[in-house]
């Protein structure tokens, strides 16, 4: 076996599929998780945000041209996310106020993510045991669920179903080195940041998928510099709106010092890292 071969061990391949338990446990995590989660299907909104997003938000009340010329073009609430915004636009249209509709379409879109991770656990494990970990640490998850519980982080959950269509796809580019298949990768990849800047992780994502393979990170790289012209375009536009609304701004960066910014981040750290694990 030649050295390149062994240095390149992961090129092309993906653990193999269609084993029963491949599709007996996402049906059992789907039927579990809709048992356990049901109860976050209220008929209340939160008193964090959601009568800015929702109950006060002018942007979802209307789908006229130019509201969705609005949606697309300003800023709201310090954050700049046109496709949450519009996909709660249509929501709007059909539920009004009606919290328990949007507590239950979090709820379906939470699921279909779950399935998305176990499959995407798939291309790197072979072995059902891992797989099946993975994904119901996403589904169940109390820090997980958050965005279920909480209507204004429907945010998370669009920008996750994209993210994860996009390194679908971006794995079936890197197995069988169809380059259109970039394409569709590209569009998940602007779809998720339209949902939520947090997509703008990406690109570095598929960089490590890259090594993971072993391709060629000189080659591949040249791939990615749309990715990453996008990502810089939303780091900009991110950075730009959260000054747009003074308020905001003050109450998220006051007049700190650097060392002071330092031990706030770095306490929010710990305490976010203390939260993931449940009493």
């Amino acid at each position: 076996m030649s050295s390149k071969k062994v240095q390149n061990k992961n090129e092309g391949q993906v653990p193999a599929n269609g084993n029963t338990a491949d599709v007996v446990f996402p049906v059992a995590l789907v039927f579990i998780s809709l048992i356990v989660l049901s109860r976050l299907v209220t008929k209340f909104f939160l008193n964090i945000d959601d009568d800015v997003y929702f109950t006060n938000n002018p942007f979802i009340k209307s789908l006229s041209l130019d509201n969705i010329k609005a949606i697309f073009t300003q800023p709201y609430g310090g954050n700049f996310h046109p496709i949450t915004t519009l996909i709660e636009a249509f929501e709007y249209k059909f539920f009004k106020l009606n919290a328990s509709s949007y507590h239950f379409v979090s709820l379906i879109i939470h699921l279909i993510n779950s399935v998305l991770v176990f499959i995407l656990a798939g291309k790197f494990f072979n072995k059902i045991e891992f797989k099946a970990i993975i994904a119901t640490i996403f589904a169940l998850h109390p820090m997980h669920v958050e965005s279920v519980a909480w209507i204004s982080d429907k945010t998370d959950l669009y920008y996750t179903f994209f993210f994860l269509l996009g390194m679908l796809s971006y794995l079936k580019y890197i197995i069988s080195g169809k380059k259109m298949l970039l394409v569709p990768t590209f569009i998940y990849y602007t779809l998720s940041i339209l949902c939520k800047p947090s997509a703008i992780a990406f690109p570095f994502i598929l960089i490590f998928i890259d090594y993971y393979y072993g391709k060629k990170l000189n080659k591949e790289l040249v791939y990615k510099i749309p990715f990453f012209l996008v990502a810089c375009i939303f780091g900009y536009i991110t950075y730009f709106t959260l000054h747009v609304d003074t308020k905001l701004s003050i109450y998220l960066m006051p007049d700190y010092s650097l060392m002071e910014r330092f031990f706030v981040a770095n306490y929010t750290f710990v305490i976010t890292s203390i939260s993931s694990f449940p009493a």
